[in-house]
């Protein structure tokens, strides 16, 4: 897959639109128990593909921190995160 260097949000968007057009289908779920079981097996489960990241205790406080922004109630602090954070996101499209 080609590598694709975007100024923003809406350039990355606006890719995804035309990528779609081209026979990709883009889903988006809220949680794995949303997806049908091979859907789950290749995006997800599947050894080969799989990422399995270790989180130790050190790692707990600020994971609970961060589990509370992007899944509390409260949209202004998940916002400002995905804000700070969206240029460091990997995505597989």
């Amino acid at each position: 897959m080609k590598e694709v260097e975007l100024e923003d949000a809406d350039a990355l968007w606006d890719h995804i639109e035309q990528r779609g057009r081209k026979g990709w289908n883009l889903q988006r779920y809220k949680g794995l128990g949303e997806m049908n079981p091979e859907q789950l097996w290749k995006t997800t489960m599947d050894p080969a593909t799989r990422t399995i990241l270790r989180v130790t205790m050190e790692d707990a406080v600020e994971a609970d921190k961060i589990f509370d922004t992007l899944m509390g109630e409260d949209v202004d602090p998940r916002r400002r995160f995905i804000e700070e954070h969206a240029q460091y996101a990997k995505l597989d499209v």
